[in-house]
């Protein structure tokens, strides 16, 4: 298990835990993303910590650690495309 980080984020500063090396699916954590590299729609919301993962297919992206943690996000979207599911 990864250890707790401490990340600060603008003017609060918040103690999360280190997401770094641990497997989702087929996501790798690499590391986390700051605040200003997230996605737009991220930045709007200011939801949670998000985190740079390697998939087993070789694309990286920012993924919400909510996402990763729960199994709503287990891979870069890889799979969805190769077998054809889409979203309800």
């Amino acid at each position: 298990m990864a250890d707790v980080e401490k990340y600060g984020e603008g003017n609060r500063n918040t103690t999360i835990r280190g997401l770094e090396g641990e497997r989702f699916g087929l996501l790798v954590v690499l590391r986390y993303c700051p605040f200003s590299e997230r996605p737009e729609s991220a930045r709007q919301r200011k939801d949670g910590a998000w985190w740079y993962c390697r998939c087993d297919c070789g694309s990286e992206k920012a993924i919400r650690g909510t996402n990763l943690k729960q199994g709503a996000s287990r891979s870069c979207g890889c799979q969805s495309r190769r077998y054809g599911f889409r979203a309800a």
